[in-house]
């Protein structure tokens, strides 16, 4: 997610190093937005859910794939965000994906379940195919 969201800021290669550091953070915030809306839990109020710290395939989040790619797209909004109005203008599409994926996520709480010893999440009837939805 952290490389997608790179990639997708490479428009604006020039203001990269300055958001570099901070593509983890913005992933991690998008992950936790997630992950509430579907469990009402946060990122580390329990062992099984920390926070990403690589963009290493073993360290995936635990959340379904469908919310990936929108979660990339949150930290592109935010390194979009803190730049000039045109750059803000651009992160809104980013934004808005984002925002339609919580909204789905939302609609989904209360059907699934969350294993506390190792974090699966478990749904009570079968996933709505969302990730069609996002290229």
């Amino acid at each position: 997610m952290m490389q997608r969201a790179i990639y997708q800021f490479n428009a604006d290669w020039d203001d990269y190093e300055d958001y570099a550091p901070h593509v983890d953070a913005y992933v991690n915030d998008g992950y936790d937005q997630v992950l509430y809306a579907l469990t009402d839990y946060h990122l580390d109020d329990l062992p099984v859910f920390p926070t990403l710290t690589t963009d290493n395939p073993e360290e995936v989040p635990k959340v379904p794939q469908w919310t990936h790619f929108p979660i990339a797209d949150y930290a592109t909004y935010c390194m979009y965000r803190n730049g000039n109005p045109q750059k803000q203008q651009r992160g809104q599409e980013f934004l808005r994906r984002f925002m339609d994926c919580l909204s789905k996520c939302g609609d989904l709480k209360g059907k699934c379940s969350v294993n506390t010893e190792t974090g699966e999440l478990t749904f009570r009837q079968s996933l709505p195919q969302f990730h069609n939805y996002w290229p």
